[in-house]
């Protein structure tokens, strides 16, 4: 039989509970989690709200850390659309063993997430690369490329930065995009398709998809990966979940990753916003600029390992009686690297 756990979270939120309400309980209705909602103390940390602890069954405590927050995910996705407010989880606090009756408890416990220091890296040699810039002289379409670039670099998300970066390559794309018509393709051999009375090859003038993936030809992508970056928009613009677009993209080229997927894209959104300075002619090469190893933000967080005893009644448990130790995570010599200028 499984065994019970306890999942305890810290939730941001811009709505807490009201003064009459210490404690909130939902026991989901086909019986597969609870969850307990209170405030969260300032001193848990001052970014967080909410305290939500997620009571769930699984075979041992790995399978809990897999299960519990997509359990929680999906309760906030259900809380935000009935009170038209925000959830987003914080991080997860400590993963305990809740079995009634048990004495010494398996448990995880979580440090607070560590970020690297900002880069020393700005430098007055960048600063005349934006002077050299303005006096290319940016236009609205240039403007509008790199809002949603600065976007894309910014969001906190993998999901959010591959349409922001996407809607950069959009924007290029139809905004430079020539008047030439285009022949439509046979959709299996990719060959002009021609009418059976004239003998003529159908023309038109290009549609957004077909100048999309011009602009992904021009900037050097291979045709494996521009159908990958279609596919993705595609599924994001249906509402699929980041984990399964990468789970059936795996299916087909193993080393996918959806990381990858935001830097190739990242580079193709770099690439067309360069082009926008010119309105598609030709690449500005404005000076000296700095390039990440990846678009995609990390935070480290240890996990450790402790089995554990819980005060008081060993049949019924409290959050409260779980002593929290002080963790911390401590980097030793130089993480990283400074990004390559060009």
């Amino acid at each position: 039989m499984p065994d019970r756990f306890i999942a305890d979270f810290l939730v941001e939120s811009n709505i807490v509970l009201t003064n009459e309400s210490k404690k909130l309980s939902y026991p989901a209705p086909n019986g597969e989690y609870e969850v307990h909602i209170s405030d969260a103390k300032a001193s848990d940390d001052p970014d967080a709200s909410l305290n939500m602890q997620v009571i769930l069954h699984a075979e041992d405590i790995d399978e809990a850390e897999e299960q519990a927050r997509p359990i929680l995910r999906k309760f906030l996705h259900l809380l935000s659309f009935v009170t038209n407010s925000q959830f987003r989880i914080h991080r997860l606090v400590r993963l305990v063993n809740w079995t009634p009756g048990v004495e010494r408890r398996e448990a995880y416990f979580y440090s607070s997430a560590y970020s690297e220091p900002p880069i020393q890296a700005l430098t007055s040699g960048l600063l005349r690369t934006v002077e050299n810039l303005q006096k290319e002289g940016p236009n609205p379409l240039a403007e509008a490329a790199l809002m949603w670039f600065a976007n894309g670099v910014g969001a906190s998300t993998m999901e959010d930065q591959f349409q922001y970066f996407w809607f950069v390559v959009e924007t290029v794309a139809v905004g430079t995009k020539s008047a030439m018509k285009v022949t439509d393709k046979c959709q299996k051999c990719g060959g002009g398709l021609v009418c059976s009375s004239c003998g003529k090859a159908s023309e038109h003038r290009p549609f957004g998809k077909q100048v999309i993936r011009t602009l992904f030809e021009r900037l050097g992508f291979a045709e494996e990966v521009i159908e990958f970056f279609f596919y993705i928009r595609n599924a994001l613009m249906h509402g699929e979940a980041r984990e399964v677009i990468e789970e059936k993209l795996t299916a087909r080229q193993p080393k996918f990753s959806f990381e990858k997927a935001v830097d190739f894209i990242g580079k193709a959104a770099f690439g067309a916003a360069q082009m926008a300075f010119t309105h598609g002619q030709r690449s500005v090469k404005p000076g000296q600029m700095l390039f990440p190893s990846t678009y995609v933000s990390r935070k480290m967080t240890g996990k450790f390992r402790m089995i554990i005893g819980v005060e008081g009644d060993v049949n019924d448990p409290k959050i409260e009686d779980v002593m929290m130790p002080e963790i911390s995570l401590v980097p030793i010599g130089s993480v990283g690297s400074n990004p390559g200028s060009n």
